[in-house]
């Protein structure tokens, strides 16, 4: 497991086969509660997330952020990314999960993308 801020992380060559490429981008390009500048945000780092994807080329890739993401304002950029994904050989899918529904004693609603191999 390797802890790192996807603009300053350069995977290392005996990485190997990667099961799992799992993380969250910053949610502020995104969120209701701000400007929802999406990739027009110096913040959003889910292009970075797609260079890692495709040298890294995981079977798996998990990502999460606000529920804003899922909105309608964002389904383009979401297609693009789906697009991509699929270009590197990836089926997607989002959903919407809430961490009260797994234990946790919060009201988190937050959306959850799941790209397989």
């Amino acid at each position: 497991m390797h802890h790192a801020d996807l603009r300053q992380w350069e995977p290392p060559s005996y990485l190997g086969d990667i099961a799992l490429l799992a993380g969250g981008v910053p949610c502020p390009p995104f969120s209701i509660a701000g400007k929802q500048l999406g990739e027009d945000d110096d913040r959003d780092l889910f292009p970075p997330l797609l260079n890692l994807v495709e040298e890294l080329e995981p079977r798996g890739v998990q990502a999460e952020n606000v529920k804003g993401l899922l909105s309608a304002r964002f389904a383009d950029y979401r297609e693009q990314l789906e697009d991509q994904l699929l270009q590197l050989g990836y089926m997607t899918q989002w959903k919407l999960l809430n961490a009260c529904d797994y234990g946790v004693p919060q009201l988190r609603p937050r959306a959850v993308m799941v790209a397989l191999k």
